[in-house]
């Protein structure tokens, strides 16, 4: 759905920019945005994006090994008491 919506807004700004003109026939705030500076955002967002799956992933990676080592211990301290 994400990648749709950024192909839909880009060719939204290559409507916009030709019905325009690029600013000869309507000035428009909205025409300071263009396709690049699109491109820029959606790779920071996916930049941004595959950081925190990055740290996700390390998170559930020690969660997991945490509960390993507490599970081991658990069982030693059992078999002590038993």
């Amino acid at each position: 759905m994400y990648e749709d919506s950024v192909e839909l807004q880009s060719f939204f700004m290559q409507q916009r920019d030709e019905l325009c003109r690029r600013g000869e026939v309507l000035l428009s705030p909205a025409l300071n945005f263009t396709r690049d500076q699109l491109s820029d955002a959606v790779d920071e967002n996916r930049r941004d994006q595959a950081s925190k799956e990055q740290r996700d992933e390390d998170e559930r990676r020690k969660t997991v090994a945490a509960v390993k080592a507490g599970s081991s211990q658990v069982g030693a301290v059992l078999f002590v008491f038993n």
